[in-house]
């Protein structure tokens, strides 16, 4: 069992550590305590340290039972040198740490790595470095859901850091190779869109650097089945210079075009779209759904018939897009088999730019002054009452 730091000088907890690790791993470590405790005695603590840190894979030995306690202490020990010492250490100990994602103590290690984030300071980039190892280890041994990749987190770390625009490139990239190993394909390419993102104010001979990732980020885009809204893509400085090309194009119909206009591009494209590792059958499936929302979005009604036609299918099948597009959360409808139309209650805009944020305000103000009327009318008649000594009305405290 290894002390606590309150309870042990430095040279002591060193030495703990370092007998615990000949203890579990001897013949690889035999002389460890030996020649720590003579670097020590030397005034080389650092060397001492770099050297027990380097062994210290294996306290994950099977046999050991003790192992956030050692490590407690290498790190304690390890942020009390010099600042450019205390780095180099951190980077050794997190490299012992997850030097192994095959054993059975994977997730011990994981706990490790993030007992080690949570103790060092919020500015340092020692912390920089254990978040980069955290998902990388995360993400090899299948525990992503132990790490915290909220956006708003993320963006507050980041100014925290101080990291650079490399820096953050380096991350979002690094997290975004990681979901996409573990198959998390929507989030992943949310990660690619913030990637990309930060190419915004590039010059051309950087953003040309980023042209086939900025096509890739298309493609994932128009597969994703649960992926409707690709307005934000057009946004990217790095999608912008794809502007004229085959892949912009069908962007384009993505965003804004309707199954038509899908048809006669793959017509005249189908080689495009192929090599692309496109599916076309899931093309069509997405711009049905896609269409039919533009369909809802223009009209409070719609007729089976009008939908049929412009979705090119059967009229007897209407209902069952119309039930997709309801599913995906895209429309609010109810259907009227009756009539053969659909009554819309809602529907997503597939662009979202002024035209949409003027309508959103026109409509939150309208619902403001028809309170506002409903509040003057609960005044007026709880005035009346009270003159003529009835009953007020009862008015909820929140419309007071």
């Amino acid at each position: 069992m290894v002390a606590t730091s309150t309870e042990r000088t430095d040279s002591e907890l060193l030495a703990d550590v370092a007998s615990l690790i000949a203890k579990v791993a001897p013949t690889a470590n035999a002389s460890l305590e030996a020649s720590s405790a003579a670097l020590v005695a030397a005034g080389k603590t650092t060397e001492a340290l770099k050297q027990v840190i380097a062994a210290s894979a294996a306290l994950f030995a099977p046999e050991n039972k003790d192992i956030e306690a050692p490590f407690n202490s290498l790190l304690f020990l390890a942020t009390k040198q010099k600042s450019e010492d205390a780095a180099e250490l951190v980077k050794a100990l997190l490299a012992a740490v997850a030097t192994d994602v095959s054993d059975k103590r994977s997730l011990e290690r994981l706990r490790v790595l993030s007992v080690v984030f949570n103790t060092l300071d919020a500015n340092s980039l020692n912390r920089f470095e254990t978040f980069k190892a955290l998902v990388s280890f995360a993400g090899a041994t299948g525990h992503l859901q132990a790490v915290d990749l909220d956006f708003d987190t993320l963006a507050d770390w980041i100014g925290q850091w101080g990291l650079t625009g490399t820096q953050t490139r380096a991350l979002y990239r690094l997290i975004y190779d990681v979901l996409t190993q573990n198959k998390k394909s929507i989030l992943a390419h949310k990660f690619h869109e913030r990637l990309l993102h930060t190419y915004d104010t590039a010059d051309a001979e950087t953003l040309a650097t980023v042209k086939e990732s900025a096509e890739k980020c298309i493609k994932e885009a128009i597969a994703a089945p649960q992926i409707f809204q690709l307005d934000s893509l057009l946004q990217l400085a790095a999608v912008k210079q794809l502007e004229g090309s085959d892949i912009h194009n069908l962007l384009l119909i993505f965003v804004r075009d309707n199954f038509q206009a899908y048809e006669q591009f793959y017509n005249s494209h189908t080689a495009f779209v192929q090599s692309a590792g496109l599916s076309h059958e899931q093309n069509l499936v997405k711009m049905r759904i896609l269409t039919l929302v533009t369909l809802a979005s223009t009209s409070s009604e719609v007729e089976f018939s009008r939908i049929a036609e412009t979705l090119s299918v059967p009229q007897e099948e209407v209902e069952a897009w119309v039930i997709e597009a309801i599913t995906a959360k895209l429309i609010e409808a109810k259907i009227d088999q009756l009539n053969g139309k659909i009554v819309i209650g809602r529907a997503t805009h597939r662009i979202f730019g002024k035209p949409q944020w003027q309508q959103l305000h026109d409509r939150l103000s309208s619902w403001q002054n028809n309170l506002n009327d409903i509040l003057v009318v609960i005044k007026n008649a709880k005035s009346q009452a009270q003159q003529h000594g009835t009953a007020p009305v009862a008015v909820p405290a929140s419309a007071q």
